[in-house]
């Protein structure tokens, strides 16, 4: 199984590698982070599952875009999960409100909206 592991999640966060040494080791996880190489790279590669983290670290509403757009496009594969909390960043309430707006519309579109890391580990480890 591939998975793109991609939103708005630094390289190096500590989350992308909670979820990359979680998850069942016969799984091919690529990144497609901010600050990595193969940020632009991905849209060529076919993966079985999109999985879209947001955090507080977050640069921009790119994520947000091709999350929506692929919850219309591959919604089967379409994977969200928001993180309210990483290191000393927060959402705001107003911020927060939003990413559950956001989750509805990618629940409608019928993509998958989790809400916790450990969710999103046992969703994928559940798949093998």
């Amino acid at each position: 199984m591939r998975i793109l592991l991609t939103g708005g999640l630094k390289a190096d966060s500590k989350i992308a590698e909670q979820i990359r040494s979680q998850v069942n080791p016969s799984c091919q996880i690529d990144s497609a982070l901010q600050g990595d190489e193969k940020q632009n790279q991905s849209e060529s590669t076919t993966y079985d599952y999109y999985l879209y983290i947001i955090a507080p670290e977050m640069k921009g509403i790119m994520p947000v875009v091709r999350l929506v757009d692929d919850s219309n496009k591959k919604p089967v594969k379409t994977i969200f999960c928001f993180v309210d909390r990483e290191k000393d960043d927060e959402f705001s309430k107003h911020q927060l409100k939003s990413l559950k707006a956001i989750a509805e519309i990618v629940k409608r579109n019928g993509g998958t909206w989790i809400e916790s890391i450990e969710g999103v580990i046992a969703f994928l480890n559940a798949k093998f």
